[in-house]
């Protein structure tokens, strides 16, 4: 496997910015929609020779022409390449669209002060802690009936499989308030399982100079930001509750905190409700935990990044022309009709899922004979090691990664290519499953790269 190795000597220098991404909206936006400011937060890492910018924005998702763009200006304006550049955003359900150029612009001027502003790093810290059982958790769907297994469950309550009229946050409510789990929809009865598998673990990660001082920092969460989901709460602007965490963390160390979310796919936090308040209320707690958890410190090594660039192959019902899937979607939806049976429903609706997803949101990827095309990046920062994706990786994908690899899954960098399950996790089916578009050698694939790079 081919892949660029970037190294950062000792010594080696840092400077950290968050500007205001509301200049560079792709729509015109009422002010009083705006609860609270988005941002993009900015490292730039650099030995004089070489340089990397590290960067997290709340944002819910870029394409691949939108990435190819944004690392193009930054290319362009400040000579970094684009395996030097980690774009990650946050994937809150309540963010505004950007102008990719407009952006990048954004992003590379910021750039050009930092280079003013670097400090020399002495050392890299690491503090991590185990979050209280029930803020995060990993919800799924137990059938009693083994032909259907357990599934997966999507978080926003318009958006649910076998039918749409479960309504998620009542069963939460219900589950809450001590009224137990036991849930039926479409003639099928099962149980909600709690806290199944989630990580519950945050890193914060301060790069700090000779005299303490944190120049610049990140934390690392796992969890699906849809507190403020424009579907619960109305069409508002809100970084939700990675924002809210920044924030606090910013005012206790005194210096912008990019938070880059990890094994986020099937996790998410539990809300009491869908509002403001109960996101500051999460990102507060979540804050206050890793400030509290136990800290490493480590000598300032030299950083090793491995990049690679990979394709992934795609489900075979994705394969050849659109007119190829339409055609397949049709006979799929004409099986659908006349099917009888939980199981033979369950698997055609979503086998229709995926073709339906991966049809709408074409123009999302790069495609080049029945495989997707996908960056990753293994990086070594001495303490801590990450392993980037580009998509929604479910928490049993970030395990395997972090068994093979040593290495802390980051999502969302680059690109999203959406959920990523393990091969076992896609055959229980289910919402994540359904909007995985990457076969089961491809999923294999990915534990493989982190394995290689890890080397």
């Amino acid at each position: 496997m081919k892949s660029d190795i970037i190294k950062i000597n000792t010594p080696f220098s840092a400077a950290s910015r968050e500007c205001s991404i509301l200049d560079v909206s792709e729509d015109k936006i009422d002010p009083e929609k705006i609860k609270d400011t988005p941002y993009v937060r900015i490292i730039l890492i650099s030995d004089k020779e070489t340089s990397i910018l590290v960067m997290s924005v709340d944002m819910g998702i870029f394409i691949q022409s939108e990435i190819d763009t944004i690392y193009g200006v930054i290319e362009n304006q400040c000579g970094i390449p684009r395996s030097h550049i980690l774009l990650c955003s946050t994937h809150i359900h309540s963010a505004i669209d950007v102008e990719p150029r407009a952006f990048g612009k954004l992003i590379a001027d910021t750039a050009a002060l930092l280079q003013d502003e670097l400090v020399q790093v002495e050392h890299i810290s690491v503090r991590q802690c185990v979050l209280a059982n029930g803020l995060m958790f990993n919800r799924k769907y137990d059938f009693p009936n083994r032909d259907l297994g357990s599934a997966c469950i999507m978080f926003n309550d318009d958006c649910e499989i076998v039918d749409n009229t479960f309504d998620v946050t009542r069963q939460m409510e219900k589950y809450l308030n001590g009224l137990g789990t036991d849930l039926s929809f479409a003639g099928i009865h099962g149980k909600v399982l709690i806290d199944k598998e989630c990580d519950q673990r945050l890193h914060l990660v301060t790069f700090e100079s000779g005299d303490g001082r944190v120049i610049s920092a990140f934390c690392r969460f796992n969890a699906h930001p849809v507190v403020t989901s424009r579907a619960k709460v109305g069409n508002f602007t809100s970084s939700d509750f990675p924002g809210v965490m920044s924030k606090r963390l910013k005012q206790a160390i005194g210096c912008p905190v990019l938070p880059l979310n990890g094994a986020f796919g099937n996790t998410r936090a539990l809300n009491h409700e869908y509002s403001f308040k109960e996101a500051k209320r999460i990102g507060e707690a979540l804050a206050d935990s890793v400030l509290k958890g136990k800290n490493i410190s480590h000598g300032a090594d030299p950083i090793v990044i491995r990049h690679t660039t990979a394709y992934l192959p795609l489900k075979d019902i994705l394969h050849g022309s659109r007119k190829d899937i339409e055609k397949r979607l049709a006979d799929t939806e004409e099986q659908l009709d006349a099917s009888n049976g939980p199981v033979e429903k369950k698997t055609l609706m979503e086998k229709k899922d995926t073709m339906t997803f991966f049809k709408d949101f074409t123009k999302w990827f790069r495609i080049d004979k029945n495989a997707v095309e996908t960056d990753f990046r293994y990086c070594d920062l001495g303490p801590i090691r990450f392993f980037t994706i580009s998509g929604e990786p479910l928490v049993e994908l970030a395990s395997a990664i972090e068994d093979t690899s040593g290495a802390l899954v980051i999502g969302n960098c680059g690109h999203d290519i959406l959920y990523l399950p393990t091969p076992e996790e896609a055959a229980k089916g289910g919402y994540e499953p359904s909007c995985c578009i990457i076969a089961d050698k491809g999923l294999d694939m990915i534990v493989d790269i982190a394995r290689e790079l890890s080397k």
